[in-house]
């Protein structure tokens, strides 16, 4: 492999092969698609087991008064079981985040 040079014809015919060998896998790959776990049946024994555990809440980031209405209609879908809609986003959970002071690496003296 020392003693032969490569051409400028190599060098192209080979960058000319790879990418077409490129193109062709991005074209021809299928996409990998996850699938969602299967559905779980709504059995009297669930209904029971949520109601021992207390409110069920709601994390959503749509608007308030509609994630209230989804509430009340699960409230009315089953009964005995209280629900509450929360936006993260206007509940404070993610507030704290940038106000927490950072550690220095050495201590001031």
């Amino acid at each position: 492999m020392r003693g032969k040079r490569l051409s400028r014809r190599d060098v192209l015919m080979a960058s000319l092969q790879g990418s077409t060998a490129l193109a062709l896998g991005a074209v021809f790959a299928s996409p990998a698609r996850a699938q969602a776990p299967p559905a779980e049946a709504i059995t009297p024994q669930l209904i029971d087991a949520a109601k021992k555990e207390g409110t069920v809440i709601l994390y959503s980031s749509m608007d308030l008064p509609v994630g209230e209405k989804l509430g009340k209609a699960f409230e009315t879908k089953y009964p005995g079981l209280p629900s509450r809609s929360s936006a993260p986003a206007r509940s404070g959970c993610f507030s704290g985040w940038p106000r927490k002071p950072r550690a220095t690496s050495t201590p001031p003296t």
